[in-house]
């Protein structure tokens, strides 16, 4: 039943592929009405801290000690919580690099720091993630099996963009930001609906 399942959900979440947040959208929290603010308050505590910070990985040793949690309240309370936005997806995806820093440094920094113009070149994204991918891919699939399903898809989309493929990067997507933030919205609400139900 899980297989009929996932493979179902696998069409729009591959969609999602490289569709990644914007990293001048991680900021911190500041509503004290959000739902998931004490679940998330290591979260919030890291993007304060390291707002400034020339480190793409600074308060790592925070951000995988807490970010369960947090996942955990985004989905009990169905995703009506700013923390669903922000950091959003990338709560998973730092929470996937950073035990693996050295090889996945040059890809976070050209996804959410400055090699690739904080994300915006495509082509530079993509040439990073074809060269540097792989290493990266390797060592995440040491504790994170399920994302490094996902790493996997946005290496071979990029390696289609760089031969010339009639590609949408990211993703196959418009570009636009409303619909950007709904795809990625909806493919991290589906990513984290499917993680709970295969635990359960």
């Amino acid at each position: 039943m899980h297989s009929i399942f996932i493979s179902l959900l696998l069409v729009p979440v591959f969609g999602f592929a490289l569709n990644l947040p914007d990293a001048s959208r991680l900021t911190p929290r500041t509503t004290p009405s959000d739902p998931c603010c004490k679940s998330c308050s290591g979260i919030n505590h890291v993007l304060n801290e390291c707002a400034t910070s020339p480190d793409i990985f600074c308060g790592c040793a925070e951000w995988v000690a807490t970010a369960p949690a947090c996942e955990a309240c985004i989905y009990d309370v169905g995703f009506n919580t700013s923390f669903a936005v922000n950091p959003g997806p990338a709560l998973e995806l730092f929470w996937a690099w950073c035990p693996c820093q050295g090889p996945c440094r040059t890809t976070a920094e050209a996804i959410f720091g400055s090699t690739c113009n904080a994300g915006t070149d495509n082509v530079c994204k993509s040439k990073v993630l074809v060269k540097d991918g792989p290493s990266c891919l390797k060592c995440m699939k040491g504790h994170d099996m399920w994302f490094s399903s996902f790493f996997a898809v946005w290496i071979a989309e990029a390696q289609l963009l760089l031969s010339g493929h009639p590609h949408t990067y990211p993703g196959t997507f418009p570009s636009t930001p409303k619909s950007d933030d709904r795809t990625m919205l909806v493919c991290w609400i589906v990513f984290v609906s499917l993680t709970h139900k295969i635990q359960d």
